[in-house]
C-alpha cells in the first residue's frame, strides 16, 4: 500500500455530533483514488465507477490526521 493523501480534520468538516462528516471522508477518498489512478496510468481522465463498501469503524475528531492509502 502506498500513501496517497493526508488530510487534517478541521472544524469546518465537523457535523452536529462533533465528528467528521462521512460524505467529506468519501469525497477525500474519491479525490485521492482518482489522483492515484491517474498517476499510475499516466492518464488524467479517471472516474469513480464503483465503491463496494465503506465501513466507518470509529469517529474522526477535529485535529486528527487522516491518511489515505491505495494499491493497484
Amino acid at each position: 500500500m502506498e500513501l496517497i493523501s493526508t488530510k487534517i480534520c478541521k472544524t469546518s468538516d465537523i457535523g452536529v455530533n462533533n465528528n467528521l462528516f462521512g460524505g467529506t471522508l468519501l469525497s477525500w477518498m474519491d479525490e485521492a483514488g482518482g489522483a492515484y489512478a491517474g498517476y499510475k496510468c499516466t492518464c488524467p481522465n479517471m472516474i469513480t465507477l464503483k465503491i463496494d463498501e465503506v465501513v466507518f469503524k470509529q469517529p474522526v475528531k477535529v485535529k486528527e490526521h487522516i491518511r489515505i492509502y491505495g494499491k493497484i
